[in-house]
């Protein structure tokens, strides 16, 4: 396998490899929250035109929308990117 470092490339054996982190893990389970966020604001849980005089937290219908595109692009784009990186590791894939 070649890495990259600051001083050029340099050529590491497979065996000599005993964990990578891969790219993409943290953005997948960082989605995940603004996904239940979401859909949690879209099932009513935040409702704020129920009457009551004050609430903690309010959201509109479109921005629990939002929250949940967002939480999905993330979670799909991460996934994905952890995906190819596994891959390619394993010699399966593309570099």
């Amino acid at each position: 396998m070649i890495v990259k470092t600051n001083e050029g490339e340099r050529t590491i054996p497979r065996a000599g490899i005993s964990d990578i982190d891969h790219p993409g893990n943290v953005l997948a389970v960082a989605g995940l929250p603004f996904i239940a966020l979401g859909v949690a604001n879209l099932l009513g849980v935040w409702n704020c035109g129920d009457g009551e005089p004050s609430h903690t937290f309010c959201m509109s219908s479109a921005l629990g929308v939002l929250t949940v595109s967002v939480g999905a692009l993330m979670t799909v784009w991460g996934g994905t990117t952890w995906e190819r990186s596994h891959r390619a590791a394993a010699g399966t894939g593309e570099p």
